[in-house]
């Protein structure tokens, strides 16, 4: 699966109050605010995504990133269960692309050209081409989702100040 990480820079002294906070709280501001932005960039991955027969565009989901140990949180846009995986492997191949038939045997782990063979590492396959509509999506509403995470990480911090 791609994984794309963007770091929010800029108002200082909202992030001096976000790390004043508990760590549980924390995690309480900044899960909604990441799924707020996600939204947005689900939006936009929709109006990219190829559609045949509309079962790619509906199996793409917002899910929750496995925690980490040093308890970083996140949030996946994803299509399925994952890249190559599940009833919507396919979405990966369209995403990056992929070659057609069958490999030539001997051409991925040969040091060598040996005659009568291909080159080492070289694929003579056919490709078809990559249609990143994840990456066009992401692109296309990045700045709109940081501006509402920002807003969402403002308020969850005042709500929870005034509590």
């Amino acid at each position: 699966m791609a994984r794309v990480v963007f770091r929010l820079d800029g108002d200082a002294d909202l992030f001096r109050k976000f790390d004043a906070l508990p760590r549980k709280l924390q995690g309480k501001v900044l899960r909604p605010a990441l799924r707020a932005g996600a939204k947005v960039i689900l939006a936009g991955v929709l109006v990219s995504v190829p559609r045949r027969t509309g079962r790619l565009a509906r199996a793409i989901k917002i899910k929750s990133a496995k925690r980490t140990r040093k308890g970083t949180v996140g949030v996946n846009v994803q299509v399925g269960e994952g890249d190559f995986i599940g009833k919507t492997f396919y979405g990966g191949f369209v995403q990056f692309g992929h070659g057609i038939g069958k490999r030539v045997a001997g051409t991925k782990h040969r040091k060598g050209a040996v005659a009568g063979m291909v080159a080492a590492g070289s694929d003579t396959r056919e490709r078809v081409r990559a249609r990143p509509f994840m990456t066009i999506g992401f692109k296309a509403r990045k700045e709109r989702a940081k501006t509402i995470i920002m807003d969402k990480l403002r308020q969850g911090i005042r709500e929870v100040a005034r509590s």
